[in-house]
């Protein structure tokens, strides 16, 4: 009573294998770890974006994605579970919003063979946006207190959306004069 019939601990409940697991260990630098990771058979889908309590940047390994890139910045980024990756530069990300405009994610470091995408709750708040949970969605609003995004949480216990990112594409074209 009380609980969802997936969170019954009273009886044994199958597990898919997109499942969200943690682990605690005491006795690192901090007071106590915790880590959560996300287990999928398939190919994360490039536009799933998950919004992270933990995590100190936005990431993503999609280096497509940047409309800019500054390259030169490199930073070391510590997991919990003390596993190191680099990130190979830093930049911004433009999305299309539900309205049909376009904005831009900024201060995204590019993490190469990252397979998620994150985004960073405390990058958020520093930033002056604000959030609020309540009836299982994450409302995200900015400045003026405008609803910019809302995720719901999802059965692994995760707040996870779907960003539409326009990709930069380059093109060249030659115009040659009659002679």
């Amino acid at each position: 009573m009380g609980h969802y019939a997936f969170e019954c601990r009273s009886k044994r409940v199958p597990r898919n294998k997109d499942v969200a697991q943690f682990a605690q260990n005491e006795g690192s630098d901090s007071e106590e770890v915790l880590f959560m990771a996300t287990v999928k058979e398939e190919e994360e889908r490039s536009d799933e974006w998950y919004l992270d309590i933990g995590c100190s940047n936005h990431m993503t390994g999609k280096k497509s994605w940047f409309s800019e890139l500054d390259d030169s910045v490199n930073r070391k980024i510590r997991f919990a579970n003390n596993s190191i990756v680099c990130a190979a530069g830093i930049g911004k990300v433009l999305i299309h919003r539900k309205d049909g405009k376009k904005a831009c994610i900024t201060d995204v470091l590019y993490v190469p063979n990252m397979r998620s995408n994150l985004i960073s709750t405390g990058q958020l708040l520093q930033k002056g946006y604000t959030m609020k949970v309540e009836a299982q969605t994450m409302k995200v609003f900015d400045s003026k207190n405008r609803l910019i995004l809302k995720a719901p949480l999802s059965k692994e216990r995760t707040f996870k959306i779907n960003i539409s990112v326009i990709e930069d594409k380059c093109l060249l074209s030659e115009v040659k004069g009659e002679n």
